[in-house]
């Protein structure tokens, strides 16, 4: 089966994404070669969740973030 890297040199943002489908869609992007920014409001799990893609070798950063809050998403 061919490695699927569409996202190679993309930078991608997944709101939600400390844990559960988030997560899961993070894992995802990061394996086809995204550039992951994890957001959520909760930032010590989304600073797991980015630490486990970059063990992985991939390239994941978090950021606290509540796309509900507008000062949060502008900052």
């Amino acid at each position: 089966m061919t490695e699927l890297r569409r996202f190679e040199g993309h930078g991608v943002l997944v709101t939600g994404g400390a844990r559960g489908i988030g997560a899961a869609v993070a894992r995802r992007l990061a394996g086809e070669g995204g550039r992951v920014l994890v957001t959520d409001r909760d930032l010590p799990e989304a600073e797991e969740t980015a630490a486990g893609l970059r063990e992985q070798g991939l390239v994941a950063r978090a950021f606290a973030c509540d796309v509900a809050d507008r000062a949060s998403v502008e900052a």
